[in-house]
């Protein structure tokens, strides 16, 4: 019967009275459990309390120390039986409204980065202290989120008001149901001891090519001091803190960044700010999240030893100012200053995210227009920037990042610096390559542009830009330091000396002096301008590259594979040009010494050059004139240089393109009443015009064809050669 029963399982009565004693045991466990963490969540608090009580204490030290007493808020008094003041004082902080408690006492017994700060800023806690004494009585704390979560309806600064000492004693040791409250004061705060005197950290801000803080801590015989560096946006006014440890920290520094000495610690090269690594721009560090800065803002940087398991003092270094993304300056108020490349680049918001909205930052005039200014010469170094990396990831490889200022208007004075040795490649993309990818409603003025290697996509390229929609360029040029510099300008679209393709935009008072070539099946290529559309090209020039004064006819200045080449623009379509001239020689299916194609505009008080082959059309100045283009009769071009076979009547030389177009070299007269006027000063790189023009221009500059030029205009001055008439036989065809 027995095996019977057993075979069959437990009855409904065994069943039930198993569940029933689970449940119970279930039951004993959660209690146990819970009654468990509650202890421990009550220690914890405790714990917080503690090292709130301890900040609080050595802050206010100092604050009095500092003369706090003249701050009109001191939180909530605590009055006696007969609703005296009894000198005691406390601050509720409930929730995040820290805000409202900055211009208090509050805030300097307990500022950013005095305790961890999700204790701080999400804690809830109150601070009781004796004003006169400037002594700290005891700190309750509790969390208003969570398993304990502590959220009276009452408001608390009636209840510490109104009840008895009995009540604050039930709340000093309160371990609730549902709720815990860590408390810390009395007979155990009394007896804390006094700590060894702190000394204040050092720190040196770099802003370079990268912007880090060096903190040196004099404190390193102290086990219980700590080390904070404290970063606030003075626009923001948040602030983010990095605690210092010889352990190092991966984000900002590494252990290998920290050299221990006899009497202090170093923490070298704390970044917040490379674009050379991932995740290292100041935008990844400190402006996400919670009270972000903002990109681009000045910060205040300031370093604090303190001590939260003793009484001691607190002690700050001296409080720097920088600029987050540019260099700093203190006078000009609305301008990002450009000291090093990473300014420039980070005037790219694909790499800092730079803020171009807000119009309190220096650098915004007002909201997506910026501001710029280059103070001193840039050079590019591969070596100092291996790869930029932006917020997408890894931009380049050893190359410069076009800037890229399409989502905002930009102004860029290069207060008549220059920048050297830019190496730009977006031949494997579609992005225009140049110091600018593309230039949109923007203005660039008084920039020298040396040694410049560019090459392009399909989209343009330019020493300067590969295309500028709407802007204006002025005083810029760009050149070679030696006839040895292999610098170049290349690409599959439209490609310039200075820019790819300008289209509604100014052009003056600019130059460049560069090789050019474009691959492009039916791309421009120009010695200034590969294409020029309803665009305005005043006192420019192009200089050309000359051996012994001669152009070399297996090395042109100017090529285009399969499009139009021409000297100063390749196509000019719809477009004036004025007061300019090239210098360069030029190749291409269609080939002008001054451009390949004129198609509508005006062309008046011009000339050109250079030697000029082309495989379908060409011209001494211009190959190709169609549409309703007017050509001046002001307009010259140098007829000896492009000779061509001798037929039956002596010798014959390439055509114009134009009847409005004269020869200066046709005689004797004409070439010395063309050159009427005092030379100008040149930089020549052919060897031979050097040392026999002694550094003059020996043609007419921009100035003398009739614009107005200062001592500050680049184009006073003549970069590049030119052929040279003195050593050859002027034709006199009469």
């Amino acid at each position: 019967m027995n095996k019977n029963r057993r075979e069959k399982g437990f009855t409904l009565a065994e069943a039930l009275l198993t569940v029933a004693i689970v449940l119970i045991l279930a039951a004993v466990v959660f209690v146990a459990v819970h009654t468990y963490l509650r202890s421990m969540t009550k220690l914890e608090y405790d714990a917080f309390a503690k090292e709130i009580f301890v900040a609080a204490q050595n802050h206010l030290s100092m604050a009095e120390s500092q003369g706090y007493l003249g701050r009109t808020d001191f939180g909530i008094p605590e009055k006696d039986s007969e609703n005296k003041n009894t000198g005691v004082y406390y601050f509720v902080k409930a929730g995040n409204n820290r805000a409202s408690l900055e211009t208090t006492v509050f805030d300097l017994m307990l500022p950013f980065a005095a305790v961890d700060e999700h204790i701080r800023a999400s804690g809830c806690y109150i601070i009781r202290y004796h004003r006169d004494a400037a002594t700290v009585l005891d700190v309750f704390y509790w969390e208003d989120s969570g398993r304990f979560r502590h959220n009276y309806a009452d408001n608390y600064a009636d209840f510490m008001t109104k009840t008895g000492e009995e009540h604050k004693s039930e709340l000093r040791t309160y371990v609730g149901d549902s709720s815990v409250i860590g408390w810390y004061g009395g007979a155990e705060a009394a007896a804390l001891t006094k700590g060894a005197e702190l000394l204040a950290p050092k720190i040196v801000v770099t802003n370079a090519d990268k912007l880090t803080v060096t903190v040196t801590d004099f404190n390193k015989g102290n086990p219980n001091a700590k080390l904070k560096l404290i970063i606030t946006g003075v626009t923001s006014k948040n602030s983010r803190e990095i605690t210092l440890s010889l352990a190092g920290l991966s984000e900002y520094y590494s252990n290998s960044d920290v050299t221990e000495n006899t009497d202090n610690v170093v923490y070298r090269d704390i970044v917040l700010d490379d674009i050379t690594q991932s995740g290292k721009h100041f935008a990844d560090l400190f402006c996400t999240g919670t009270d972000p800065l903002i990109p681009g803002e000045d910060i205040t940087i300031q370093a604090v030893a303190y001590n939260n398991s003793e009484l001691t003092n607190v002690a700050y270094s001296t409080k720097q100012t920088t600029n987050s993304l540019f260099a700093y300056n203190d006078s000009d108020k609305a301008s990002a200053h450009v000291s090093y490349i990473r300014h420039l680049e980070n005037l790219d918001r694909t790499v800092s995210s730079v803020n171009v909205t807000n119009s309190a930052l220096k650098h915004v005039t007002s909201s997506e227009q910026v501001s710029a200014l280059q103070t001193t010469d840039l050079t590019w170094n591969a070596s100092v920037y291996p790869r930029i990396y932006g917020a997408s990831g890894q931009l380049t490889d050893a190359k410069f990042k076009p800037v890229n200022t399409a989502d905002y208007t930009m102004t860029y004075d290069g207060a008549l610096c220059s920048i050297t040795g830019i190496d730009a490649d977006t031949s494997g993309s579609s992005q225009s390559a140049g110091l600018f990818g593309d230039l949109t409603g923007d203005t660039v003025r008084d920039l020298k542009l040396v040694d410049f290697t560019i090459a392009g996509g399909t989209s343009g390229a330019g020493a300067l830009a590969g295309t500028a929609l709407g802007s204006t360029v002025a005083n810029v040029v760009a050149i070679n330091s030696s006839s040895s510099a292999a610098a170049t300008i290349s690409g599959a679209g439209d490609v310039g000396g200075l820019i790819g393709r300008a289209q509604n935009s100014q052009i003056t008072k600019s130059a460049a002096a560069l090789v050019v070539s474009s691959s492009g099946i039916a791309a421009d290529a120009g010695g200034l301008i590969g294409e020029a559309r309803a665009a305005t090209v005043s006192a420019c020039y192009s200089g050309g590259h000359t051996q012994n004064g001669a152009y070399d006819p297996a090395s042109f200045n100017v090529t285009a594979a399969g499009g139009s080449a021409g000297g100063l623009i390749g196509t000019s379509t719809g477009s004036t040009v004025y007061n300019s001239y090239s210098t360069c020689s030029a190749k291409g299916a269609a080939a002008g010494g001054l451009a390949a194609a004129i198609d509508g505009g005006l062309v008046s008080n011009c000339y050109a050059t250079g030697l000029v082959n082309a495989t379908a059309s060409s011209g001494a100045f211009v190959a190709e004139v169609s549409g309703s283009a007017q050509l001046s009769n002001l307009n010259y071009y140098y007829e000896i240089v492009n000779e061509l076979d001798a037929g039956a009547d002596g010798k014959r030389y390439m055509d114009p393109g134009s009847a409005d177009i004269d020869a200066f070299d046709e005689t004797s007269a004409i070439y010395n009443a063309y050159l009427t006027g005092t030379r100008k000063s040149a930089s020549a790189y052919d060897a031979s015009l050097v040392q026999y023009y002694q550094g003059d221009y020996a043609l007419l500059t921009v100035e003398q064809l009739g614009a107005s030029v200062s001592s500050t205009d680049f184009v006073a001055k003549h970069f590049g050669d030119w052929p040279s008439p003195e050593v050859r036989i002027i034709n006199i065809k009469n």
